[in-house]
């Protein structure tokens, strides 16, 4: 457990994971990886500290010398509900894990740190990278890897609630709602989808959030589309990645078929750091889906985080065509 706070005058209490290499540490540290998972849902029971059998993706790298920390989210296995797809909340928690792990017993860190996520995780380290000269400015955030994240959030969100599955959109209006009191649900959606987000959004993870709001189909559950009203347009707008500069070189993995986070998310991501000039890859693969792209490019990425904790030089395909990850 650690706090976290998005505000410089707020913070509370998180729970996350730290694994560390077996033995004693370098004499500069351990270098570190922040790990930020996809989606669970918002249920307690959901957090991924909950289940130690759990593997981040960067797990591995515990053999090659790493320490591998990954957080939880606010909310997400402590009391509240977890302010899901909120930038500021979940990329500060992603920094701050990095800090409490150098303050265990023991555990010695070296400076350097590297962010990666995906889907949901993909969203969180897009602002980690953002948060990261701010809230650690005594570490060196060395590169971000980002599978999957999800962006254009406003008109995302109001086309999601006319389709299946809902379970995107109630997560990430609930947990904006906990957080702003202004935010009112009944402003945007009908009696019976609060009242179904509100029975499920605590007690089951996602595929719970799915089921319970597959009992009304694809019929419309707005009462006015959240990319129109107010708070909800300028809460959302504050969710957008790619929107403020970012500390380090970026890498963005995606695949064409994905059906969860369509690519075109991570193409104007891409737009907004290279426009930019912060250094900037995308690998775009034909195959893999929104979570088989994970595994079929971890080889690839974790070189990619390899070379940059190396000191190489990052490459980037702004102003270039995007290509699949390397084999």
């Amino acid at each position: 457990m650690y706090t976290s706070g998005a505000a410089a005058d707020v913070s509370e209490v998180v729970t996350g994971m730290v694994r560390v290499p077996a033995g004693a540490p370098p004499a500069a540290g351990w270098p570190t990886i922040s790990w930020a998972h996809g989606t669970t849902g918002s249920a307690d029971h959901c957090a991924p500290s909950r289940a130690l059998d759990y593997l981040p993706v960067p797990d591995p790298m515990v053999a090659d010398g790493f320490v591998v920390a990954s957080t939880d989210y606010p909310g997400l296995g402590t009391p509240g509900l977890h302010p899901y797809l909120d930038g500021a909340t979940e990329g500060s928690s992603v920094v701050d894990i990095v800090e409490a792990a150098a303050q265990l017993p023991g555990v010695l860190l070296s400076g350097d740190y590297a962010v990666w996520g995906h889907s949901q995780g993909g969203h969180a380290a897009l602002f980690a990278r953002e948060l990261a000269a701010s809230r650690s400015p005594q570490r060196r955030l060395v590169g971000t890897v980002a599978i999957a994240p999800p962006a254009l959030l406003r008109d995302s969100l109001t086309a999601i609630l006319t389709l299946q599955p809902k379970g995107f959109a109630a997560l990430t209006l609930a947990g904006i709602a906990s957080r702003h009191p202004d935010a009112r649900l009944s402003d945007i959606l009908v009696p019976e989808a609060i009242s179904a987000i509100d029975q499920t959004i605590e007690k089951g993870c996602k595929l719970h959030v799915d089921q319970a709001l597959m009992l009304f189909g694809a019929s419309n559950v707005v009462v006015a589309p959240p990319n129109a009203v107010e708070p909800w347009r300028t809460l959302l707008d504050r969710s957008e990645p790619g929107m403020t500069a970012g500390t380090g070189p970026l890498l963005l993995v995606h695949s064409v078929d994905d059906r969860t986070v369509p690519e075109v998310m991570s193409a104007v991501v891409k737009g907004r750091t290279c426009g930019r000039g912060e250094p900037t890859l995308r690998w775009l693969n034909a195959s893999g889906g929104h979570s088989g792209v994970v595994g079929d490019t971890y080889p690839a990425t974790r070189q990619w985080v390899l070379d940059r904790f190396a000191g190489l030089p990052a490459p980037t395909s702004c102003g270039s065509p995007d290509s699949p990850s390397p084999r």
